[in-house]
């Protein structure tokens, strides 16, 4: 069963269902559709260009063809949740319900396991990813 996370900007980081979070709940209830993959380039080329040379090489060795991948809790509308980058058994990829990048988990190929509702940009998702490798943070 994959665990859901909540954004710090929702609810003051407290971990509750996706459908607490208060843009969550306005999206589920207008009409909603996927981001489409010519948007989702054009913002990973806008965090390209403000990412430090180190988070570039991170980038650089991580990032992989889009794809997207199905996410149980809430990502069959839109056809799964593309995904932009792999390191081990860890996932970066794009929330369009939430509109931001997360770093996720993943057991199978194809399948996010921890759902997170972040709106980070793709350069704070690679900064923090750099602390990690570096050992000067957490990925959480």
């Amino acid at each position: 069963m994959s665990e859901v996370h909540q954004s710090p900007r929702c609810l003051a980081g407290s971990r509750t269902r996706p459908a607490d979070c208060p843009s969550n709940l306005e999206k589920m209830s207008m009409s909603w559709s996927p981001i489409t993959e010519d948007e989702i380039i054009e913002m990973i080329r806008v965090s390209e260009e403000m990412m430090s040379v180190e988070e570039r090489r991170l980038w650089n060795l991580v990032r992989v063809d889009l794809q997207k991948w199905n996410e149980v809790s809430s990502g069959n509308e839109g056809g799964g949740f593309w995904i932009v980058a792999i390191l081990g058994q860890t996932v970066i990829w794009y929330n369009d319900i939430e509109e931001g990048f997360n770093i996720s988990n993943y057991s199978r190929h194809g399948e996010i396991k921890d759902y997170w509702c972040n709106q980070d940009e793709l350069n704070w998702v690679i900064k923090r990813l750099l602390d990690h490798v570096n050992g000067d943070g957490s990925l959480g």
